[in-house]
């Protein structure tokens, strides 16, 4: 996600592994480098529907 503050989210409660938030990388290359390989493993894909 992009916009409100990581810990807005958190505020929420919701949790840290239900959401990819661009300020955990220092540059969009490690965005979509961690974007493309949940995409190609299916189990982490689904870690980030645990939490509902």
């Amino acid at each position: 996600v992009m916009g409100p503050t990581k810990q807005q989210y958190l505020d929420l409660n919701i949790p840290s592994t239900a959401f990819i938030h661009v300020d955990d990388y220092s540059s969009p290359e490690q965005l979509a480098n961690r974007l493309h390989a949940i995409s190609q493993n299916y189990f982490e894909y689904r870690k980030y529907f645990l939490w509902q």
